[in-house]
């Protein structure tokens, strides 16, 4: 488990979170958090979030940098002799 998790999880953060996502319902506002993974908003909408931002601009340039590097690191092997 991720250091990053392991802090979400933590019974603090969890509780801070559900004051917070209460507030927020009770004054009728909409409740919209930062997650890095489908399971990680359906664990937010379970306990009220209704928006999700799945990724920023520099997490999908990321993604999309690593995936070219594995897609072409075929290309990068020394020649078979």
């Amino acid at each position: 488990m991720s250091p990053e998790r392991i802090l979400l999880d933590a019974p603090a953060i969890q509780a801070a979170t559900e004051k917070i996502i209460e507030a927020a319902r009770s004054a009728g506002k909409p409740v919209c958090v930062m997650v890095s993974s489908a399971a990680e908003a359906n664990a937010f909408k379970a306990h009220g979030a209704s928006a999700f931002l799945v990724s920023s601009d520099q997490g999908f340039l990321q993604q999309a940098a690593l995936r070219t590097l594995t897609d072409f690191a075929p290309l990068r092997q020394p020649p078979a002799a």
